[in-house]
């Protein structure tokens, strides 16, 4: 869990409650790739924001110097992923659709959960 830098002349780094905007991240190696999963909290509303995939071409500097100048990015182009610096530092990067809730229970339920989990399986198994 990362909270998204502090930059003078932005705000999105804050929730309009005024705490930390987190990023979540997940990452692990699946067939000799470097998989990173990025999910930014947005549950104020501000802006959705889908989930990213990144299959990492150097999991080093994405520990060094990568992840930090991604989520600056993050902040200073409001809540948008950086494409390009995705696009360089990525051997693929993909966008995941979160699953759908149901306004009434406010809840997500199994069917719109195996969807999701279909998407995201089916960022894998393509080259």
């Amino acid at each position: 869990m990362h909270k998204l830098p502090n930059i003078q002349g932005y705000s999105k780094h804050a929730k309009t409650d005024g705490n930390p905007r987190c990023v979540a991240e997940v990452s692990f190696q699946l067939n000799n790739q470097n998989i990173v999963i990025l999910e930014v909290d947005t549950s104020d509303n501000k802006k959705p924001l889908s989930t990213r995939v990144l299959s990492l071409k150097d999991i080093s500097q994405w520990n060094h110097t990568d992840r930090a100048k991604v989520l600056e990015l993050v902040v200073t182009q409001c809540l948008r992923w950086p494409k390009g610096i995705l696009k360089n530092i990525c051997y693929k990067n993909s966008t995941l659709n979160h699953p759908r809730c149901e306004e009434k229970s406010k809840s997500i339920s199994e069917s719109e959960i195996s969807k999701w989990s279909n998407r995201l399986n089916l960022l894998f198994d393509t080259p």
